[in-house]
């Protein structure tokens, strides 16, 4: 088992994605995220050469689609 803790900046916004699913557990809401996260992920071309793969911070890149999908920026 995991414990992870959700920034208190984000409570409100996991609340609203939460009432838009119909959920009011906020472990749920947060695997339901990481499921779409890994699926949109999963969708997306692969690099071919490692030149065209970046050294950013992979959270970056949940954050952009998470950005994306829901609205939400830091």
């Amino acid at each position: 088992m995991m414990r992870v803790s959700i920034r208190p900046y984000l409570h409100d916004w996991v609340n609203e994605i939460g009432q838009q699913m119909g959920c009011e557990d906020a472990t749920e809401v947060v695997n339901h995220l990481l499921r779409e996260h890994k699926r949109l992920i999963a969708q997306q071309p692969t690099a071919t050469t490692s030149t065209t793969q970046s050294n950013s911070n992979p959270n970056d890149s949940l954050v952009n689609v998470l950005s994306n999908e829901f609205g939400v920026w830091q």
